[in-house]
């Protein structure tokens, strides 16, 4: 929901809480790296 609204910053911490508890969590590395993505070309723009 967070990364839907834009709240790419959100959505990392969020993904981040899930790989403390499950540190081989692909789904949520992948998205991670997405949202890190979206936040740099933002910020390129």
């Amino acid at each position: 929901m967070l990364y839907r609204e834009g709240n790419y910053k959100g959505a990392i911490g969020k993904w981040e809480e899930v790989l403390i508890i499950d540190p081989e969590n692909l789904e949520a590395k992948f998205n991670i790296e997405i949202a890190n993505e979206k936040i740099k070309s933002i910020s390129e723009n």
